[in-house]
């Protein structure tokens, strides 16, 4: 149920965002005593209270800064297409990365599903059906040698991995352990094209109290 369910408010939160022009209102808003603004944004609603109960999520704006959404008006710019490597272990993990790609980065994304999980890949199509009609989002399936040739790929402008840090390492550095030495030794990737990686879920954790 994890899948479905975190796909679905995902596109739900998505659409307030559209709806909103990006200029949703946060719950709360207070100044802490240095005068620097705090946000909360998770629980939006009584529901998100009572899903995760015990967890509350902030948005500590610059020291100075006003607490606004900023500017949602983009310079025009050549189109970009990103190449999604998708998770193995969670299914929403792909869909959600696609949304981010497309309406928060403003690029046309190509999925490679992995085999782990390539059963998903009709329920994506089916889900983002208009996304793929109308030329925004392409469903492609294979293994390394696929990820390989997509990653190498001159039409490919940046690409989003979530996996293992030896997959990121296999793309960026070398297929094999000497090239990949020899590659960091020389300060010389294979690839010099944007990548972002999701490795193992390395999440920044803040234990309070403290200091």
């Amino acid at each position: 149920m994890a899948g479905p369910i975190s796909t679905v408010r995902a596109m739900r939160l998505l659409m307030n965002s559209l709806q909103a022009g990006g200029q949703l209102t946060p719950p709360q808003v207070w100044q802490r005593e240095d005068g620097q603004f705090v946000a909360e944004v998770l629980p939006a609603n009584a529901l998100e209270r009572l899903l995760y109960l015990g967890y509350r999520a902030q948005v500590w704006i610059e020291p100075g800064a006003a607490p606004t959404q900023g500017k949602i008006y983009r310079e025009p710019t050549p189109c970009q297409v990103a190449l999604v490597l998708g998770a193995g272990n969670v299914s929403a993990i792909v869909a959600m990365d696609v949304l981010s790609k497309l309406f928060s980065e403003n690029q046309l994304a190509i999925v490679k599903m992995n085999p782990v999980n390539a059963y998903m890949g009709a329920y994506l199509a089916q889900a983002f059906a208009p996304l793929i009609q109308d030329g925004w989002l392409q469903i492609v399936y294979g293994g390394v040698a696929v990820g390989e040739y997509l990653c190498q790929h001159p039409q490919i402008d940046t690409i989003h991995i979530t996996g293992s840090h030896q997959t990121h390492d296999a793309i960026v550095w070398g297929s094999t352990a000497i090239e990949q030495e020899q590659c960091k030794a020389a300060n010389y990737p294979r690839i010099t094209k944007p990548i972002t990686s999701e490795l193992g879920c390395v999440t920044p954790i803040l234990v309070v109290p403290g200091k």
